[in-house]
């Protein structure tokens, strides 16, 4: 050092002027002579000061100032302004800077050198107006040139090209320097400054955090790269911003439970933290995730990616229900719902499995399968399907014992015609031969009668009109759901089915002071076509699905009031029912009648100048016809039709809600978790019920099957003739109308050569 204080003194004090240069190797010799010669009668002045922001020096206008400088000048950070500019550049305007003629004293302080100052006349180094100092060269920092709008951040930074040098040649030595400005590497093809360029958010994300490279920036926008860098950023790291936003690594899988209710940046931050860490113990995401490089992808992929699984494969249960279990979560995507079902079509009849009862779309789309395909299904082959995939639908086909024998055979019938769409041989049979017998007169008892004898005090009267027998299978297991019990009877209606002839009875819940909740909701799908349910648009009966929602929702308002005190009893009281298959049946009776139909055809005023049809019953001075028929002059219905005598127009529910009591125990007896059937031994089950009674019975597949009073108080058997197939069987109790619990089995094998008795 002493040597350049000498050289830079001489130089100082001599008559010369003409500027020097002196390039030193780095930043710590740099720095002391700038300490050194940092005095009152010396200036220093950086390049910076003749630089727009993101410009290099104006040199015309720096050596002008420079000329005519009034105080000796050390001059920094000029040649690394010009490395950017390559060799040449550095050469040629360095030279420039020497054959100036100044006022004063010039030093011109370079950085690194050495190669460029070679000009071919040895003078320049002999006479000192060129001083290289000797030394080992310090390692260059990474120069990086980053877009204003970055969020990127390095220990070492500054705002546009003029500020660099102070970095670049600063005695810190920092590694990385990053430059916030709008140039970019391509501005500076020849520079001899090796340069970096963070264009874009991702890029700035791989040079800060480990693991993102692999992504690939395809994998989100700039606008959700720079929402990440910036979390990052604020939280201190990739595992800090998973435990606040996921609760970390170990609980990314539960937490797609709540994406719907995450924003948008944060629902694609999931998607990437998956693609980071995977979803090990979910094949059903593993398999989405394998296929998405995109956020899109990746949830049209919740979506579709179970079609590429095969649904007789002992995988498919499991992947669809983790499927079914993150779309619970997943709300506010009905267009690639939407695309997904129309993808299914090629499904066919397998169609069926890969749908949920997650949307209303859904659930309509499962009725049009079973319509389009229902030769392909058999009736307990369906039922099996639809306790997996639409348990609602599958309660309301299962069969309900009221006792009845025509009741119960009747609309266990009924309700999977009207689900298939199509009215069966043998039921029209029975439909017929009821129109003339009809039996319902002998078996059941005038509504009123069963009103006479409930008590009715603290309960309320839930008036629900169309509300038929047809349901009593689905209101039985939702309140189940609920913790209810239910007390059904079942009488007959005034004729014509109609409101007008069939509201009497709430006065007599009124006049003692019973609260009344007027239900008109299912009575208006039923007419007024609402929703695309017309037959006249729609064929299938996808308003099975409205109307199944609409009775969980009473059975939930009865839960409140039942819950919420003051009342003990909710009276559940239809007006009449109403039949679909009078209307899928598209017949006019060929039978002439002076009066017009009415309700639809279903009924006439009775007519002095013609004769009573066969098939017609007669009261209250109206013919209503008890087959599928309607008269002359109705006209057809929307959705359902009511009016006439068929038995689910006539047969209503009077059904007593109340809270469940005390649980009552029920178990599978010891002998019985594996019964043994053989060609002659029938399947038998046996169980402990602590109930004794008189109507124990239980449920598998949809099908009921009674149970029997044994020697032993509460034990009760359950002949089951046509269950022979090896295999678990999963069922529930009921006893006296109502589940008591799900979720018992029983295993059922055949019995062994070894084990026949041949004497």
């Amino acid at each position: 050092m002493d040597r350049l204080y000498s050289i830079i003194d001489s130089y100082l004090a001599s008559d010369k002027s003409t500027p020097i240069i002196v390039d030193v190797p780095d930043p710590m010799m740099l720095e002391e002579l700038v300490m050194h010669y940092n005095v009152a009668y010396n200036q220093l002045i950086r390049s910076s000061r003749y630089c727009q922001d993101n410009e290099t020096p104006q040199i015309d206008k720096m050596q002008y100032e420079l000329m005519n400088s009034a105080k000796p000048t050390f001059l920094l950070g000029l040649s690394t302004h010009l490395k950017l500019q390559g060799e040449l550049t550095v050469k040629m305007e360095l030279r420039r800077m020497l054959d100036m003629t100044v006022a004063n004293k010039l030093v011109i302080l370079t950085f690194q050198c050495k190669d460029y100052l070679e000009y071919g006349d040895p003078r320049l180094m002999e006479s000192s107006r060129i001083v290289v100092a000797s030394g080992q060269y310090s390692i260059a920092p990474k120069v990086i040139f980053v877009r204003e709008s970055i969020d990127y951040k390095v220990a070492a930074s500054v705002r546009g090209i003029s500020q660099m040098p102070k970095l670049y040649e600063a005695i810190d030595q920092y590694p990385v320097i990053c430059v916030k400005t709008t140039k970019s590497k391509k501005d500076f093809p020849d520079s001899l400054i090796s340069i970096e360029e963070i264009d874009s958010s991702y890029s700035a994300l791989i040079h800060t955090y480990d693991g993102f490279k692999d992504l690939g920036q395809e994998s989100g926008t700039e606008k959700q790269w720079k929402y990440l860098l910036r979390s990052l950023n604020e939280r201190g790291g990739w595992a800090e911003f998973l435990d606040y936003e996921f609760g970390g690594i170990e609980n990314l899988l539960p937490t797609i439970e709540h994406f719907s209710s995450f924003d948008v940046n944060k629902q694609w931050a999931y998607f990437i933290a998956l693609r980071k860490h995977g979803a090990k113990g979910n094949k059903y995401l593993t398999e989405v995730l394998s296929e998405a490089a995109t956020f899109d992808e990746f949830v049209a992929g919740l979506f579709d990616s179970l079609l590429r699984f095969d649904c007789q494969t002992s995988i498919f249960g499991q992947v669809y229900d983790q499927r079914k279990k993150i779309l619970k979560g997943i709300t506010g995507y009905n267009p690639l719902l939407a695309n997904y079902l129309k993808k299914l079509t090629d499904k066919k009849d397998k169609a069926i499995y890969y749908l949920t009862d997650l949307t209303q779309l859904e659930k309509e789309q499962i009725i049009e399968v079973i319509n389009s395909y229902r030769d392909l299904y058999s009736r307990q082959g369906l039922m099996d399907i639809l306790s997996g995939v639409y348990p609602d639908l599958y309660y309301y086909l299962q069969s309900y014992k009221s006792g009845i024998r025509l009741i119960d055979y009747y609309f266990d019938d009924y309700k999977y015609c009207k689900v298939t769409n199509c009215i069966s041989e043998s039921f029209m049979l029975k439909v017929q031969e009821q129109a003339t017998l009809r039996e319902y007169n002998k078996e059941l008892s005038p509504r009123d009668l069963f009103i006479d004898k409930i008590d009715k005090s603290k309960s309320v009267l839930y008036f629900v009109d169309a509300f038929g027998v047809e349901y009593l299978s689905f209101l039985q297991a939702k309140c189940f759901e609920k913790g209810l019990a239910i007390k059904v009877s079942i009488g007959r209606c005034d004729l014509p089915s109609i409101t007008s002839v069939n509201k009497g009875f709430v006065e007599s819940f009124t006049k003692v002071g019973c609260k009344l909740v007027d239900t008109k909701e299912l009575d208006e799908v039923k007419h007024s076509g609402q929703k695309n349910y017309n037959y006249e648009n729609t064929k299938s009966p996808i308003h099975i699905v409205e109307e199944l929602r609409l009775i969980s929702s009473w059975v939930e308002k009865i839960e409140t009031e039942l819950v919420s005190g003051g009342i003990d009893k909710v009276i559940m009281v239809s007006d009449h029912g109403a039949s679909r298959l009078a209307v899928i049946n598209e017949s006019e009776t060929s039978l002439e009648v002076s009066e017009k139909g009415l309700h639809s055809g279903r009924c006439c005023p009775k007519a002095d100048v013609s004769v009573k049809p066969d098939c017609a019953t007669e009261e209250n001075g109206f013919w209503c016809l008890a087959n599928y028929d309607r008269f002359k002059g109705g006209r057809k219905a929307n959705v359902e039709v009511h009016g006439g005598a068929s038995l689910e127009e006539v047969a209503v529910p009077i059904v007593e809600i109340t809270k469940v009591g005390k649980a009552i125990e029920c178990n599978v007896c010891a002998d019985s978790k594996v019964v043994t059937v053989s060609f002659k031994k029938k399947a038998e089950l046996r169980l402990f019920v602590a109930e004794d009674s008189e109507n124990v019975a239980i449920a598998i597949g949809g099908k009921i099957y009674q149970a029997e009073k044994t020697e032993s108080k509460f034990y009760y058997k359950i002949p089951l003739p046509d269950i022979k197939k090896v295999g678990n069987y999963d069922f529930e109790v009921h006893v006296n109308g109502n589940v008591i619990k799900r979720g018992l089995s029983f295993e059922v094998k055949k019995e062994g050569a070894t084990e026949r008795k041949f004497f």
